[in-house]
C-alpha cells in the first residue's frame, strides 16, 4: 500500500512539473523604438499592450478619444507605414522601428493631414468631433491614392468610422470639398458632386 500511494505521488509530482514547462512564459519587458510624427522614441514595455495605449499613457501624443475595449468606432485610425489602421487593434510590439503618424502631425511627414484639418475649420463643424481625428487619417490616405474621388468612393473609404451625433454628412462633405480644392478646383466647380455627401445621411452614423 505504501509503494502504491508513493508511485501515485510521484505520478502527481511529474504531471506539475510538466505543466510547469508547458505553461506560457511570463512577459519579458521589451525595449521599443519607433517614429511618432517624425520624432524617433523609445519606450519599455512591461506587458501586452495596443498601439494606442502606447501611445496615450506611454508617450502622452494622443489626444482624442480613448475607446472601450471591444467597442472600435475608428476614432482612433492612425497611419502606420502611410496605412490607415486602428491603433486599439495594433500590438504595440508589432511597430518597432515603424513610422506613425497621428491624427495631429504636422510637418512634411503629415501628408494631407494638415490641409484637412484646416478644410474641416472652413466646410464643416461637427459637433462633439470625437470621430473626426480617425476620418481625417484615413481620408489622407486614400486621397493619398485616389486623388479625384466620387462622393460613394468617399464614402466607402470611410465606412468603418461611426459618427455617434449624426455629423457624418458635414464631415464627409469638408472632406469631399477639401479633395476637389486640392485638384485645384473651387469646391462650387462641382457643385453637383459637393452638394451629395452633405445631403445624403452618411453610411455610419
Amino acid at each position: 500500500m505504501k509503494t502504491v500511494a508513493r508511485r501515485r505521488q510521484a505520478g502527481r509530482g511529474a504531471g506539475r512539473r510538466t505543466a510547469a514547462r508547458t505553461a506560457a512564459p511570463a512577459f519579458l519587458p521589451h525595449r521599443l523604438r519607433l517614429r511618432v510624427d517624425g520624432v524617433w522614441r523609445e519606450v519599455e514595455l512591461a506587458g501586452a499592450e495596443s498601439l494606442l495605449d502606447l501611445l496615450h499613457q506611454r508617450l502622452g501624443v494622443w489626444r482624442g478619444a480613448v475607446e472601450p475595449l471591444g467597442d472600435c468606432t475608428g476614432a482612433c485610425a492612425v497611419l502606420l507605414d502611410g496605412v490607415a489602421v486602428p491603433a486599439c487593434r495594433v500590438n504595440a510590439l508589432e511597430v518597432a522601428e515603424r513610422e506613425v503618424t497621428t491624427p495631429w502631425a504636422v510637418g512634411p511627414g503629415a501628408g494631407l493631414l494638415p490641409g484637412l484639418r484646416e478644410a474641416m475649420s472652413r466646410f464643416g463643424t461637427p459637433q462633439c468631433g470625437r470621430c473626426l481625428p480617425g476620418m481625417l487619417v484615413t481620408a489622407a490616405a486614400y486621397l493619398a491614392k485616389i486623388r479625384n474621388p466620387t462622393e460613394e468612393e468617399l464614402r466607402g473609404a470611410l465606412a468603418d468610422h461611426r459618427c455617434e451625433c449624426a455629423a457624418f454628412g458635414p464631415i464627409l462633405q469638408a472632406l469631399f470639398n477639401a479633395g476637389v480644392e486640392r485638384r485645384g478646383l473651387r469646391p462650387d466647380a462641382l457643385s453637383g458632386q459637393a452638394r451629395g455627401p452633405g445631403a445624403a445621411g452618411g453610411g455610419t452614423t
